[in-house]
C-alpha cells in the first residue's frame, strides 16, 4: 500500500528529476542546537559563496532533517556548478564554518532527487529551493565538474533534442 507521504515524496522526486543536477550533498552542523532558521541562513551563505566563487547560476534544492540524536543536518541538490567550482573547495568551506560535509556527484539513476525529497514529508518538513540558475545557464554546454561527460543544461530531463 502506498501511503500519502510516500506519494508526496515520489511526486517531489519526480518533479526534481526534471532537471540535470551537478551534485547532491549532506551537510551537518558540528554544534548542536541549530534551529531551522539558523540552518537556512547558513545554507544561504554557502550558496552565495558558491555563486561568488564561479558558479553565478547555481540552482539548488535543500531539505532539513533532524537526525536520531537531535542534530539538524541538510540534504541538498546542486545544479549549474561550473567546472572551476571544485567539490573539495565546497567541502572545505562548509567544514571550516559549520561541520561535516559530504558532496558527491549526482547520478540520476541512483535517485538523488528521491533521496533528498523524502525529507520534505517528515513531521518537521523544512525545505527551500532556487531553480533560477537552471534556466539562466541554459545557453551553454558546460563541462561537468563532478562527474564525466558534458551535460546539456538547456534540456530538462526527459525532453529530447
Amino acid at each position: 500500500m502506498v501511503t500519502q507521504p510516500m506519494q508526496f515524496s515520489l511526486a517531489w522526486g519526480e518533479w526534481l528529476s526534471r532537471w540535470e543536477w551537478s551534485a547532491w550533498c549532506t551537510l551537518t552542523f558540528r554544534d548542536p542546537g541549530y534551529t531551522h532558521e539558523a540552518a537556512t541562513r547558513s545554507w544561504l551563505r554557502f550558496a552565495s559563496w558558491i555563486r561568488r566563487e564561479g558558479s553565478p547560476d547555481l540552482a539548488w534544492f535543500v531539505g532539513h532533517e533532524v537526525g536520531a540524536r537531535g542534530r539538524l543536518h541538510l540534504h541538498a541538490l546542486l545544479g549549474a556548478v561550473l567546472p572551476y567550482t571544485q567539490r573539495s573547495a565546497l567541502w572545505s568551506w562548509w567544514h571550516k564554518k559549520y561541520g561535516r560535509a559530504q558532496i558527491l556527484a549526482y547520478h540520476p539513476k541512483l535517485g538523488a532527487a528521491h533521496y533528498v525529497s523524502k525529507y520534505v514529508t517528515k513531521d518537521l518538513a523544512h525545505y527551500d529551493l532556487d531553480l533560477r540558475g537552471l534556466d539562466q545557464c541554459c545557453s551553454a554546454q558546460l563541462s561537468h565538474p563532478l562527474q564525466p561527460g558534458t551535460p546539456n543544461w538547456k534540456r530538462k530531463r526527459g525532453e529530447s533534442d
